[in-house]
């Protein structure tokens, strides 16, 4: 749709222009209007038209040196003048100035539209050799950049002065937007960047293998600036509906030198899956390990967190899952393991603990089985925050569909747990940790309501075991293990103690009443 100013002294002319034309049908809009050449020449300024439709006679300039004035300064709209004369001299004047159409007053309607029609052609001539010298820009400038950053190549200054690269700093800045049809929509997101930086005139877009390329001409030197580019950026990606990941390289002065910040930019990006937040990441927004925390990389104790995710799901704690999950992220992070090993090592533990749940019930091995299903989608996501949501999402569903546990208080809970799990190595600090309460404290609970101490309540529950263990005909050193007791004569000890014979004297005995 093309722009139109309408210059007339005469008011009913203004008016009866704006109305005996249907502009929008032949492809016009008009803007506004102006009664003398002066507020012409004031309201071109402010609205840039592509079309000014001018009388020539009005008091003060007359037309045509409005038109002089605006040629001066470089204005390249067209014009169509007005005169109520038949004067071929104003007919050849106008023409020097290339204006595109000369109609007289009374103005027909029909050669109206007919002049319409053929500045609206002129006009599309304009815009195509426009956007034909703009896509050869920035064609030409692409291949500068792509030049220096893949091709060692050296451009004298003059050359980058004139394709319009010859700016104060420069910052290359990646951007991955993470689809597994990445590489067949790479082409569209790249246009869509390239049409955002060129109308914002902040940089040039190139190809950077996996990756789409920025080089600004305003570097994101702030947090507020990186978060507002990136916010900019995933607005108009937003229809692919993918996650965007950005990484940005330190400034430099010269052109030659866009390699140090690209190199650095693809840095970053190759540790795309450790981004925590939405911005564009770069070194100095990455923070550093403070002298007080750890150094050196952490152990990760895959039993520990393992019986802490199945502790989690078996007390249908979702505390104590945000809890474990967190651990999760501080040890991979701190130990300087790679994207493969953490998924590898969070996949395993998330599976052994739903194996774990699925021995208590058909329900249990029902509802663990629906969800070792979505273990798979782990090694698709994108950061190690993504995978942890993802995993939080799933177990948090899971632990709603095993629904509230009965118990009322955390000792029934504590009780309810060491009756189905008396094999493990279950310590009063491991249990603590598990509730979140002080060891002290938990275990002054526990005596107040069960009127033993936890170690004894233990052995109690591990000598039940070990009798219906050994009354199903098990090896003593057999149900040993299986009650949590590593040394065979320490627990031939407690058992005879609790019992008053030996584990072999009571299988024997159950055999014989059978």
């Amino acid at each position: 749709m093309y722009t139109v100013l309408i210059v007339d002294d005469e008011p009913t002319i203004r008016e009866g222009l704006k109305t005996i034309i249907n502009w929008e049908e032949q492809g016009y809009k008009v803007l506004d209007t102006a009664s003398n050449g002066r507020e012409a020449i004031d309201k071109h300024h402010q609205l840039n038209p592509h079309l000014t439709i001018l009388d020539i006679r009005m008091p003060g300039l007359n037309g045509l040196e409005v038109i002089e004035h605006l040629r001066r300064e470089g204005k390249k709209g067209q014009f169509l003048i007005l005169s109520g004369h038949a004067d071929f001299d104003y007919a050849k004047k106008a023409i020097s100035y290339g204006v595109g159409g000369y109609l007289l007053k009374p103005v027909d309607e029909e050669e109206m539209v007919e002049e319409l029609g053929r500045i609206k052609g002129l006009l599309d001539k304009e815009q195509n050799l426009k956007q034909r010298s703009t896509n050869e820009d920035f064609f030409y400038r692409e291949h500068v950049i792509e030049s220096i950053l893949f091709g060692g190549q050296v451009w004298p200054r003059e050359d980058v002065i004139e394709y319009g690269l010859d700016w104060p700093l420069y910052q290359v800045v990646l951007l991955e937007v993470y689809s597994e049809s990445h590489s067949h929509m790479r082409a569209e997101v790249k246009r869509e960047m390239a049409e955002l930086l060129a109308s914002s005139k902040q940089g040039i877009v190139f190809t950077a293998g996996q990756y789409i390329g920025c080089l600004l001409k305003q570097p994101l030197v702030s947090d507020e600036e990186r978060h507002r580019f990136y916010d900019e950026m995933a607005l108009v990606l937003k229809r692919f509906s993918s996650p965007v990941y950005m990484a940005g390289g330190s400034c430099v002065l010269y052109i030659q030198d866009i390699e140090a910040s690209y190199n650095e930019a693809l840095h970053i990006m190759e540790n795309r899956f450790f981004f925590t937040e939405p911005s564009v990441v770069t070194m100095q927004a990455t923070s550093e390990p403070s002298s007080n925390e750890v150094v050196g990389p952490l152990r990760l104790d895959e039993d520990k967190l393992t019986d802490t995710l199945y502790y989690a799901l078996d007390i249908r704690s979702k505390d104590l899952l945000s809890r474990v999950l967190d651990d999760m992220e501080r040890v991979m992070i701190q130990g300087f393991y790679t994207e493969h090993d953490i998924k590898k090592k969070i996949t395993k533990i998330a599976a052994v603990a739903l194996n774990k749940l699925s021995l208590h019930s058909t329900e249990s091995k029902l509802i663990a089985t629906e969800h070792t299903a979505m273990l798979s989608s782990l090694y698709q996501q994108p950061t190690l925050t993504a995978l942890l949501e993802t995993l939080h999402l799933q177990f948090a569903k899971l632990i709603q569909q095993l629904g509230v546990n009965s118990k009322d208080t955390i000792i029934k809970q504590m009780i309810d747990f060491i009756k189905r799990n008396p094999g493990d190595h279950l310590k009063l600090e491991v249990l603590a940790e598990v509730f979140n309460y002080n060891s002290s404290y938990l275990g002054k609970l526990f005596k107040n309501y069960t009127g033993e101490s936890f170690n004894v309540f233990l052995d109690k529950v591990r000598m039940e075991k070990a009798k219906s263990l050994l009354e199903e005909g098990l090896k003593v050193h057999q149900v040993s293990a299986q009650i949590g007791y590593a040394n065979v004569d320490y627990f031939h000890s407690k058992f005879k103690k609790y019992i008053g014979i030996s584990p072999s004297a009571y299988r024997d005995q159950y055999k014989e009443r059978q």
